[in-house]
This record gives C-alpha cells, structure tokens and sequence, in this order.
C-alpha cells in the first residue's frame, strides 16, 4: 500500500478555508509558549498534528498554509515537515486507517500459528487422558 505521506503532492481537492476551532486555537496558544519566541517554527509538527485531527485525519493545502500563517513559516517548509513524516496524510483517508507493517505481521503471524500448534496440543492432551 502507498502511504499518502510519502509523496510531495498536494490532494487537488476544493476545500473551504481552514480555520482554527476555538478549542485548539487555545491548545496553540499553550503549544508556542513552550517555544522561546524565536523559535516558535519548532511547533510546526505539534500544530500539523492539531490540524490534521481537526481535519478529519488529512493535511489540505488550506490546513498546512492555516499552520504557515499561525507560525509565521513558509507553504513551502510546512509541506517539507508534513511530507517527511509518514504520521502526516495528504489526502482524504477513510475511517479506520491502518498500515501494514512487515515486521509485526510476521511477529504475529507467527504467535498466531504458536497458538494453534498449542490448542491443537491441547486438543491430544484431553484425547488421550
């Protein structure tokens, strides 16, 4: 599967303004005070992740220049930010949205079939008692 955030493209979707809700425009204000003011542009991957979760789970071009503005950053750094972290989606993702991860798969593939060698072992135990 292709991950959305591991491209440079920008879903062409028409979307309204982005605008901050009240709730996390205050959470904003307590994420940059955590920054010494000449470094408030740290913030850039809190703010993406706060925009993301009001967003419905994606970056739009809107959300990413709404986090631009607020942080007195370039489009053009946010999109470098939100394009090298996979957590970032840019596009419109479904409800539940998992990623297949190799390595865990093969973990658990293999405590699945460690499971079922024992109940089967289980199974002869009371069969022969």
């Amino acid at each position: 599967m292709h991950h959305p955030g591991t491209n440079n493209k920008v879903y062409k979707k028409i979307n309204d303004n982005f605008e901050w809700s009240s709730e996390n425009f205050k959470k904003i204000s307590e994420i940059i005070k955590k920054y010494p003011s000449n470094r408030i542009q740290s913030a850039v991957i809190p703010l993406l992740d706060l925009a993301q979760r009001q967003n419905n789970g994606w970056l739009s071009k809107n959300s990413m220049e709404k986090v631009a503005e607020t942080l007195s950053m370039s489009y053009i750094r946010v999109l470098e930010v939100a394009t090298f972290y996979s957590m970032f989606n840019l596009e419109p993702i479904g409800k539940n949205f998992v990623i297949n991860c190799l390595k865990l798969h093969k973990k658990f593939a293999k405590l699945i079939l460690a499971r079922q060698v024992m109940m089967k072992y289980l199974q002869l135990l009371k069969l022969n008692a």
